[in-house]
């Protein structure tokens, strides 16, 4: 993965942009694969995509940013490990999904768990902030977050889909994962995965 990361640096005249993240598994990780399946069913528009073929991967995004050499990826890595040692499983329940306002484009799954979360958030950025270069917005202060979609059209047709869903299983945050992130912060792929607890 060492030898990617460089190539990547290499082949890329802009810093390289990454996304920290709690994974998810498990009966979860079904429900927003089908949830995202039955969004693009309504609205043509797949930037965000979890068929079998794409690299995208569902999370909740704890930091994001840019990282601008190989020695600031080091220590991020290195630093994403010994937090992750330091925190135990803890179980995430899901809200019911719905269209972000103001623009209504992105379609979010909250979480119970958002002050939790959101100290995490707090706590990675304060390790990582001179390691990595941040976004223009305040990932930190974003509301935690699964993102199932992301649509430019049909607005009530997805509205109408969303009702229909059920509210996804709890599921459990076990463990941080470290992936490059393309569009609309997806995740694609994964560098790194580090379990939580020691």
């Amino acid at each position: 993965m060492r030898n990617i990361y460089i190539r990547l640096l290499e082949d890329q005249p802009e810093n390289t942009k990454i996304n920290i993240h709690i994974p998810i598994r498990g009966d979860m990780l079904d429900y927003c694969i089908e949830a995202n399946r039955e969004v693009l069913k309504v609205s043509n528009f797949d930037g965000i995509d979890f068929k079998p073929d794409s690299f995208q991967i569902p999370h909740i995004t704890l930091y994001m940013g840019f990282v601008r050499n190989e020695a600031d990826f080091k220590e991020i890595m290195n630093n994403v490990y010994l937090f992750s040692k330091e925190i135990e499983p803890f179980e995430i329940l899901p809200s019911k999904a719905f269209l972000k306002g103001p623009k209504r484009n992105y379609i979010f799954i909250g979480t119970k768990q958002s002050q939790k979360i959101i100290d995490l958030k707090k706590e990675i950025k304060n390790i990582l902030n001179k390691y990595i270069e941040p976004l223009s917005f305040d990932v930190v202060n974003e509301i935690p977050h699964i993102t199932i979609g992301y649509i430019k059209k049909d607005f009530y047709l997805v509205e109408e889909t969303l009702e229909k869903l059920e509210v996804g299983p709890s599921f459990w945050a076990n463990a941080i994962e470290v992936s490059f992130c393309g569009s609309f912060g997806s995740c694609i792929g994964t560098i790194r995965t580090f379990e939580f607890g020691k």
